[in-house]
């Protein structure tokens, strides 16, 4: 069973020691799940959680931040 909260605190931490530029949840953690998806670009996109994170774009598959 995933735990969903370890997985977000992980993908936080990894987020932080990110250098600045584009990347996809998939950048900081492996195979992401759906549901953890869609609250981190809540998190980035609705409630502003990430003051140095924006969301760019999407590709087929992915939602494509920046962080800046």
């Amino acid at each position: 069973m995933t735990n969903h909260n370890v997985l977000y605190t992980q993908a936080q931490t990894k987020l932080a020691a990110r250098p600045i530029g584009r990347f996809m949840l998939s950048d900081l953690l492996d195979n992401p799940p759906a549901n953890l998806g869609k609250k981190f670009r809540n998190d980035v996109v609705v409630n502003k959680r990430y003051p140095n994170v924006k969301r760019v774009g999407a590709d087929g598959q992915s939602v494509i931040y920046e962080k800046f």
